[in-house]
């Protein structure tokens, strides 16, 4: 889990951090769609990222059992 400190406070968790940090260096939406665009933009990232770790972590663990039974 990403953590970021600052000012004292102590940040958890991947898109708030991102979320607080992008309107800390203004570069938010201009808007509510806006903003609601960039989070479905950001989620279907993090979703991508989340089906391929599971896809190579699954690919991992198949080619692992299929070395103990090599002769």
């Amino acid at each position: 889990m990403p953590i970021l400190e600052h000012n004292g406070k102590v940040f958890h968790h991947n898109q708030p951090i991102c979320r607080y940090l992008a309107s800390q260096f203004g570069i938010i939406g201009s808007d509510a769609l806006e903003n609601y665009e960039i989070d479905c933009v950001t989620d279907t990232v993090n979703e991508l990222r989340g089906s391929e770790l599971k896809y190579f972590n699954d690919k991992i663990k198949i080619s692992s059992r299929a070395a103990q039974f090599n002769f």
